[in-house]
C-alpha cells in the first residue's frame, strides 16, 4: 500500500503493482480507487482494507477534511 499525493503519483505506484491511498480535493478525479469506508462512519479497526497486500482490494481515496483540507 502506498501513500500518495497526486493522480501522477498514483499512477506510478500503481504501475509498479501498489495499491494507493490518496487524500483529495472534494469531488476531485482519482485513478482506479473508492472512497475510504470512514466517509460512512466505519472505523479502521474494523475496515482494514489499508492493511497492505494482506487484502486484496482496490486503491482508496478519502476527500480532504479538517482544517489542512483547503491546501490539498
Amino acid at each position: 500500500m502506498a501513500s500518495v499525493e497526486s493522480a501522477y503519483d498514483a499512477a506510478q505506484a500503481q504501475a509498479m503493482g501498489w495499491r494507493t491511498f490518496q487524500v483529495v480535493a472534494e469531488n476531485h478525479p482519482t485513478l482506479a480507487s473508492i472512497p475510504c469506508p470512514s466517509e460512512r462512519g466505519v472505523q479502521c479497526a474494523d475496515c482494514r482494507l489499508c492493511q497492505g497486500t494482506a487484502v486484496s482490494a482496490r486503491s482508496i481515496h478519502i476527500a480532504a477534511h479538517g482544517s489542512g483540507a483547503k491546501y490539498v
